[in-house]
């Protein structure tokens, strides 16, 4: 995922520092690694990812922070050559907490550097649905779906299959962007050579993208 961006961006990770937004327990390290990030940090708000990480990356110089779900908060500012998040926007419930993300990664990138953050655009049909139920509706709606699709029956509720996750359900379907939105709101906040990419691995749901930019 990194190197097409690193060559559009002339960008050079040999002894860089990277910060991964939504690190979960680190999978993405060993690859910053090889790339040649010379510090590697991740920050996530699950305290048990946090701990996995800490217990169980194999790349010494991998750090891991527990972040607060609202900012990068034990961050330092100007400290990070590059930032990186994957499928970690489009979990994050309010649009005003993507933005003060934003924010923050403009914060933490010191002059030269470069980010690659991937959105979700839109929200497909059934979601969207499913996420303006009230949640102490959402039992019931689940019931009617299980009976409605009768594959379902008999198998355990996840995620991936029926989009009803534990807890509430706006902490799983986040907030959707539109492109030209991230675009605009990465531009008023100084950054250059902002561009807006598909991304080959969702290529055919044409809903997630990514974009990328430098810090002057």
């Amino acid at each position: 995922m990194l190197q097409p961006v690193l060559d559009r961006l002339s960008f050079n990770p040999t002894g860089k520092r990277i910060l991964d937004v939504g690190c979960g327990y680190g999978r993405f390290v060993p690859g910053f690694a090889e790339l040649g990030f010379d510090e590697i940090w991740g920050i996530d708000i699950s305290a048990e990812m946090i701990d996995r990480g800490r217990r169980w990356c194999p790349i010494p110089q991998a750090r891991f922070v527990h972040g607060n779900g609202h900012d990068l908060n034990g961050i330092d500012s100007t400290y990070f050559d590059y930032c990186f998040s994957y499928n970690v926007f489009q979990h994050i419930p309010e649009e005003n907490v993507l933005w003060n993300y934003l924010s923050e990664v403009r914060r933490v990138l010191r002059s030269g550097g470069a980010f690659q953050l991937h959105f979700r655009g839109s929200m497909p049909l059934k979601a969207s649905i499913l996420r303006s139920i009230p949640e102490s509706l959402r039992p019931t709606a689940q019931a009617i779906y299980r009976l409605a699709n009768p594959r379902r029956r008999g198998r355990p509720v996840t995620a991936m299959n029926d989009h009803y996750p534990p807890g509430h359900l706006r902490t799983w379907l986040g907030a959707a962007i539109h492109p030209q939105r991230v675009a605009r709101r990465l531009t008023k906040l100084g950054f250059e050579a902002v561009a807006i990419l598909p991304d080959p691995l969702y290529k055919n749901d044409g809903i997630r993208f990514w974009a990328i930019g430098r810090t002057p």
